[in-house]
């Protein structure tokens, strides 16, 4: 409302458009008033990730962000690795340095189709990027947020560098080798699901 006073607008439904541009977020209601209302009284406007998110919500959509550097055509996940709740390094799928990224032929393996074989796949999985990255002698106090629940090959390199927690998003499939090899190097690994506010309030 401020926003269209101020921009003298009379609420023809062109300019309604206009207010709406505006806003930062804008529910819909295609059918009564009183389901608007039900609506908004279903929301707690008290949650507070609805206005801010926590911290591993705030680092897994960094996560997310990175992932979307990929350039493996089979596997698109980003990494980031923090300390006393500050990014120290981020990591994607990709190819090592001086070899064609795998989206432009780099890894045949990857142009295949069908399951990929992680023995013959030239690309590097993104939290073995991030632990690479940042090196063993710099961990202390490490959690390594990743969209994608770690494979074997990359839970050997986090464990060997020395992470302590693991936060993940979704997994394709959990190995239980991984889980076990966590287990055993006493490895801290939880499933979040990050709040996303236009899912709760319904956005369209």
């Amino acid at each position: 409302m401020d926003d269209a006073i101020n921009c003298k607008l009379d609420f023809s439904s062109a300019e309604i458009t206009a207010v709406i541009a505006y806003s930062d977020y804008n529910l819909q209601n295609s059918t009564t008033k009183e389901a608007f209302i039900e609506k908004l009284e279903g929301i707690n406007f008290h949650n507070e990730e609805a206005v801010r998110p926590n911290w591993d919500t705030y680092f897994l959509q960094v996560a997310e962000l990175v992932s979307r550097r990929s350039n493996c055509i089979k596997s698109a996940a980003g990494a980031i690795i923090v300390s006393n709740k500050k990014i120290l390094c981020s990591g994607y799928c990709g190819t090592p340095f001086n070899i064609d990224n795998c989206n432009k032929g780099g890894c045949e393996q990857c142009l295949k189709k069908g399951d990929k074989d992680l023995d013959t796949c030239f690309c590097i999985h993104a939290e073995i990027n991030a632990v690479l990255e940042i090196g063993r002698t710099k961990i202390d106090n490490i959690t390594l947020y990743t969209t994608l629940f770690p494979c074997i090959l990359c839970v050997k390199g986090m464990i060997q560098a020395g992470i302590k927690r693991i936060v993940y998003v979704r997994e394709d499939v959990i190995n239980k080798f991984s889980l076990q090899l966590l287990q055993e190097a006493g490895v801290t690994i939880e499933k979040h699901s990050p709040f996303v506010i236009s899912n709760y309030l319904n956005i369209s």
